[in-house]
């Protein structure tokens, strides 16, 4: 008799265990974990495969969706691990498949990251930003964020910013529904926030003119008269907060940007490209409505407490602090419940979701 053995790879079994026990998880369950609902996910698997398909000669290719739902689990939660329980990657094997997978997530940047510099495209942008406190021709809030990262071992210094630890200063403007219309992630954390916009392709344009009739609002950087800025105002108050709400959002729903889980243990020009990933994963949210449950209002304490990213922030800020200002909300009228995030700079502020 002769017999013929067929020899399946365990990383292969885990693989196509991981694809079956993923997609037929609950809606709940992937939004905790990915921040994304199935339709979203297979969407996603689904334009990112013809840059993430790879043939190899050595091994058994790692297919397209463990590569995304690895990095996706990594940006939600901000942590890392010897090995992902459920799609079998370990941390050295993350590391190296996730530049390609953040790549090509970047590589949706021109369809979910567009400055408004058409009419058409402003007219609906300022019609939101007067929804909020009828401030006319507001084209964006602009303001700048620090991602945390560990010393980097070439011009360290430049990294360290004004409250002492090393960051990357990340220029980030969004419209009236927080979804983002630019990034800039390439700065040290010792660059100045005004030197950024200066010189990004925004700031560039906007000195020579491509907006007749808008205006950014921001905190106080005083550059040319592209600025809307009346520090005294409640108006400029409340149009402002937009943008601190929508990076506190963005921290949120990618744990690894806040300070959660300890500065990113990754180059400078790696941790770059998670930030611009991220971004465009969060104006992917927004466009689908992914927001979901999860992302809303929590009815209890228990919810909120349950909740991964509600606990990462309680755990960051204090319990004492998330009370004093849900009180302070309620004092001031707010009709939603308030979700605080870990804080911004030196803000420390309830955020609307």
């Amino acid at each position: 008799h002769q017999y013929s053995i067929t020899v399946i790879k365990l990383s292969t079994l885990v693989y196509k265990v991981g694809h079956a026990d993923l997609f037929s998880e609950s809606t709940e369950w992937l939004l905790s974990r990915y921040r994304f609902p199935k339709n979203i996910l297979m969407d996603l698997c689904h334009d990112l495969q013809p840059m993430l398909e790879r043939e190899t000669k050595r091994t058994q290719a790692i297919p397209v969706h463990i590569q995304l739902l690895s990095t996706l689990g990594f940006l939600a939660t901000g942590t890392g691990f010897q090995r992902d329980p459920v799609c079998g990657i370990s941390q050295p094997t993350l590391s190296r498949i996730m530049p390609a997978v953040l790549d090509a997530i970047i590589s949706l940047a021109p369809t979910y990251i567009q400055f408004p510099y058409r009419h058409h495209q402003q007219a609906e942008i300022k019609r939101g930003f007067h929804a909020i406190a009828g401030l006319p021709n507001i084209i964006g809030a602009i303001d700048c964020t620090h991602i945390t990262i560990k010393a980097p071992s070439h011009n360290e210094y430049s990294y360290v910013n004004r409250k002492g630890f090393h960051s990357i200063n990340a220029q980030i403007i969004c419209d009236a529904n927080m979804s983002l219309l630019n990034v800039v992630a390439r700065w040290p954390g010792g660059t100045h926030d005004s030197f950024i916009l200066q010189n990004s392709s925004v700031g560039v344009r906007l000195q020579a003119g491509a907006v007749e009739d808008g205006w950014l609002i921001g905190e106080c950087y005083n550059i040319l008269k592209l600025f809307f800025w009346d520090p005294a105002g409640a108006a400029h108050a409340r149009s402002r907060t937009i943008i601190e709400r929508a990076i506190g959002l963005l921290k949120g729903r990618c744990l690894c940007l806040s300070s959660t889980g300890g500065a990113l243990q990754y180059k400078p020009e790696k941790v770059c490209h998670i930030i611009l990933a991220c971004s465009v994963l969060h104006n992917l949210a927004i466009r689908q409505g992914a927001l979901g449950h999860s992302w809303g209002c929590w009815g209890s304490w228990t919810q909120l407490r349950q909740h991964p990213v509600g606990a990462a922030a309680l755990r960051q800020l204090g319990v004492t602090k998330w009370i004093l200002q849900v009180w302070h909300a309620v004092r001031l009228g707010a009709t939603t419940a308030p979700f605080l995030l870990p804080a911004q700079g030196r803000r420390k502020g309830v955020v609307w979701v």
